[in-house]
């Protein structure tokens, strides 16, 4: 099982939000939906929805970039 972590940046709010989770998945696929499902049972608790999402960074315990996305205005 290996640690990974994601930074994301919501409209309105100059903080960037954390979370990590554990997975057994080795390929980005697999490891950047396992994100979005854990980001998504957290956003009640951050206070926003899936529309106010700016910015998502996926990344491992070295800080190797997994998966990086910014919204397009």
């Amino acid at each position: 099982m290996k640690t990974y972590h994601y930074s994301v940046k919501f409209k309105g709010d100059d903080l960037n939000y954390h979370g990590e989770f554990e997975t057994v998945f080795t390929d980005k696929e697999q490891i950047v939906s396992k994100a979005r499902k854990h980001l998504s049972g957290k956003l009640t608790y951050f206070g926003y929805t899936g529309d106010d999402i700016l910015s998502i960074e996926i990344y491992n315990n070295e800080r190797e970039t997994i998966f990086k996305w910014k919204k397009e205005w």
